[in-house]
């Protein structure tokens, strides 16, 4: 198909199931296979402008400079399986669990989770030191346990319940 008739039948649809004005989502599709019949299964995103605006907000106000956004921990993955040529990790951070995974050249290398039985207050001095600890101990297992020698040459937070821009500023 042509990729600019999808993309319009992409946004036709989107004006018709989303309850806001198209004008003020952003749109991004994708697509997973052609049918038999030439149809397509497309993966579509939207997301209100706004919510992208305040997550931009938040970084801009602890000085942190965006390069990229991603909107799930399936896109972080699939942006760390690019291969950037070092290992890239991906730090899922929730308040009573966290994970690091490791990926380097597209594949994976490494993954630990830990579970805390109180959940993470990142207002508090303890909760912040509980962080930094559990995150160096994550990344000593990785060290401990790769065989290239290679560290992590970018970390990617991610967490759905915290304070994101916290947690950055934190490690």
């Amino acid at each position: 198909q042509d990729p600019k008739e999808l993309e319009s039948m992409v946004h036709l649809a989107a004006t018709d199931l989303v309850p806001y004005p198209i004008e003020e989502m952003q749109c991004m599709h994708q697509v997973i296979r052609i049918l038999p019949g030439g149809e397509s299964v497309v993966l579509v995103v939207l997301v209100q402008r706004s919510v992208i605006e305040a997550h931009l907000n938040t970084f801009a106000m602890h000085n942190l400079d965006i390069v990229e956004i991603l909107l799930s921990t399936a896109c972080l993955v699939a942006k760390a399986s690019l291969g950037t040529g070092g290992h890239v990790a991906l730090l899922h951070v929730e308040p009573k669990a966290m994970e690091l995974v490791v990926i380097q050249d597209g594949a994976l290398q490494f993954s630990r989770g830990i579970a805390q039985e109180q959940p993470l207050d990142l207002d508090t001095a303890e909760g912040q030191e509980l962080v930094t600890s559990e995150v160096r101990d994550l990344v000593a297992a990785h060290r401990r346990e790769d065989e290239s020698g290679l560290d992590i040459d970018t970390l990617l937070v991610n967490t759905t319940d915290l304070d994101a821009a916290a947690i950055a500023d934190l490690l």
